[in-house]
């Protein structure tokens, strides 16, 4: 994993790339239709979306989602 430090960007990238495809299977074990016609849609959307589109994606996640808490694998502390 890029350190975020020296790229931030690939460290956000390879944290949120992790954390999709862990929802994509969460997602694949409760309706697998519903994985491949729109979870799996939406990660690749958010994955190849531009720079200021996946940090807003990320941050109204994180904001509906509650109070931030570490991630494990992830370097950045909240």
């Amino acid at each position: 994993m890029p350190h975020p430090d020296s790229d931030s960007a690939g460290a956000v990238e390879a944290v949120l790339t992790t954390w999709l495809y862990g929802r994509l299977a969460d997602a694949k074990s409760l309706n697998p239709v519903f994985c491949d016609e729109v979870a799996r849609l939406l990660a690749v959307f958010v994955l190849r979306g531009g720079k200021r589109l996946r940090a807003f994606i990320l941050l109204v996640g994180m904001a509906r989602r509650g109070p931030i808490r570490r991630i494990p694998g992830c370097p950045v502390r909240p």
